[in-house]
């Protein structure tokens, strides 16, 4: 009995270890969370907007979600940010066509479907169309945007 008792606590206090520890990137995005709230960015350090860049280059879904949120105040005031938002963009195309595209509209087709990168080189422009080339074809013929987005690629890329 009192070894099934020890063993039944235990396994609860590894539980509960397991369930409190936050991965970096949920906690980021609380608080990310909390200054679309708060209407304050006061909490973010600049390492942490560089890391919302990052997670949205990769394409996620929730990530992106926020783009609309993250052009608005109280971040449209931090001009670095919202530079490298449009670059993210860019990157969350060639990983995620499908979800990027809900979010390019007339005032940022330049910028997301084009190569709005800072001084690239030659090989990072053409593995970067390459990526997003192939991301888009899927959706370039059944959505607007999609066929949009891919005459921008192709038209910059040919410059």
């Amino acid at each position: 009995m009192k070894k099934s008792i020890t063993f039944i606590l235990i396994i609860f206090l590894c539980s509960c270890s397991v369930h409190t520890k936050e991965k970096p990137e949920d906690k980021l995005y609380g608080k990310v969370l909390s200054a679309i709230n708060n209407m304050a960015t006061n909490n973010l350090s600049y390492a942490d907007f560089d890391n919302v860049l990052e997670y949205i280059s990769t394409g996620e879904k929730r990530w992106l979600e926020l783009y609309p949120k993250l052009k608005k105040e109280p971040f449209s005031g931090i001009t670095y940010f919202q530079e490298g938002l449009d670059i993210s963009m860019s990157y969350a195309l060639a990983n995620n066509a499908p979800e990027t595209l809900k979010y390019v509209n007339a005032e940022n087709l330049d910028k997301i479907c084009g190569i709005p990168f800072i001084e690239p080189t030659d090989e990072a422009v053409k593995a970067h169309y390459l990526k997003a080339r192939k991301s888009l074809e899927p959706y370039s013929h059944e959505n607007g945007r999609g066929v949009s987005c891919l005459s921008k690629l192709e038209q910059v890329f040919s410059q």
